[in-house]
């Protein structure tokens, strides 16, 4: 994201952040919102005016909702993100699929910066106060809340009472020195963790030959496991670096934004592991997709499938990204029923708990990296075929 990665970044939120502290608590809010604003118009204009007049008539129709609970309103607001998301990440790929004379508008056509994101908290806010748990939305904190800059680009997808309700009106030495370190710690792991040390592995030619190479025989299996574990330790570092340059930051001007990350690549089975990896999105699926599915089926299984196809096609509507969510949903149905095995009982009593816990995080990250076989190929098939070179 070259809206954080550039070199006026840093210098740009040291700046602002001490004149947000220096002017009167009244203005703060839309000091941010100015600031904000001003850098989305630098990079994306037209989205920009494009997103202010769409968070205004959301928070109308919030009003709307807050007055009365209409269901219809409530759907109308839901479909039209959920449209808009699609029409934004998908128009370039439509226009050349139909081979219209417009290339030079499909290459120029930008996908917006974070539009997943903010369509997801934005969906959020209209449920959360259609189910009556905000009141009275301030439509200056729902302008900052979404277009807050340092959460802008990859979240996390904080929900918009805690975002109001957990900032500070004061800072301290330790809410400085916490931040600076916070955002220290996420562009060494961008730069030398990511950049330097594992690029060249997860996207050097071993990526070419797999991805798109025609034979994969030649290629050993633990090389192919290797590989993918490689991949997935690269997503994790990835997402994790985001996650703390947008928590250190949002910490120097009063704001404490939720963990996105909480190690799950030490969790002894795939549930622990869900809840510790990509937190806020876990628990939108869980708050707006689980819950309302087992609420109107009674069918846990039904309403997990559904959490995990969700959660895939908001990366990107395609069977590969399909296939990744119905395999950790898999992994997570299985998972369920053998815990209450005699078997899996009597293995938790053969072997010592810290023997138990290490096998359990060792299968859980070698599930988790094969789950990498379907997002980092291009195809399903040539994805079955990594499979399949592993386990045939």
């Amino acid at each position: 994201m070259t809206i954080i990665f550039s070199p006026w970044f840093i210098p740009a939120l040291l700046i602002s952040s001490m004149v947000f502290w220096a002017i009167p608590q009244s203005f703060r809010s839309l000091f941010l919102l100015a600031v904000s604003t001003a850098v989305l118009l630098a990079i994306q204009p037209k989205f920009t005016v494009f997103l202010i007049i769409l968070v205004a008539l959301i928070h109308a129709c919030a009003r709307a909702l807050e007055q009365k609970r209409n269901i219809r309103l409530a759907t109308l607001v839901v479909a039209s993100l959920v449209t808009a998301l699609i029409t934004f990440r998908y128009l370039p790929e439509f226009l050349i699929a139909l081979h219209l004379d417009a290339p030079e508008l499909a290459r120029t056509y930008l996908v917006p910066l974070g539009i997943s994101y903010l369509t997801f908290k934005l969906i959020a806010f209209a449920l959360d106060v259609y189910r009556g748990e905000i009141r009275n939305p301030s439509l200056l904190d729902l302008m900052v809340f979404v277009l807050f800059v340092p959460i802008f680009p990859a979240g996390p997808i904080q929900r918009f009472q805690e975002f109001v309700e957990l900032r500070s009106s004061s800072i301290t030495s330790t809410d400085i020195i916490a931040g600076l370190a916070r955002v220290s710690v996420g562009f060494f792991k961008k730069i030398v963790l990511l950049g330097v040390l594992l690029q060249p592995i997860a996207y050097g030619p071993l990526f070419q030959q797999i991805a798109f190479g025609q034979d994969l025989a030649t290629i050993s299996t633990h090389t192919l496991v290797w590989f993918l574990i490689a991949a997935l330790i690269y997503a994790y570092l990835d997402l994790s670096a985001y996650a703390d340059i947008a928590i250190g930051s949002s910490r120097l001007f009063g704001y404490r934004i939720m963990e996105n990350m909480n190690y799950p690549l030490l969790r002894p089975n795939l549930a622990e592991y869900w809840r510790c990896w990509h937190i806020s999105l876990s628990n939108w699926c869980r708050n707006n997709i689980y819950m309302p599915v087992l609420g109107k089926t009674r069918k846990p299984t039904l309403a997990l499938f559904s959490s995990f196809i969700v959660m895939g096609m908001w990366h990107q509507i395609s069977l590969t990204w399909l296939c990744w969510g119905m395999w950790h949903a898999s992994g997570i149905w299985f998972y369920g029923r053998w815990r209450r095995t005699p078997l899996a009982a009597w293995l938790k009593h053969q072997l010592s708990t810290p023997m138990a816990y290490a096998l359990g995080t060792a299968t859980t990250v070698l599930y988790s990296a094969l789950g990498f076989a379907f997002i980092m190929v291009p195809s399903a098939s040539q994805s079955f075929r990594v499979i399949w070179e592993i386990f045939g």
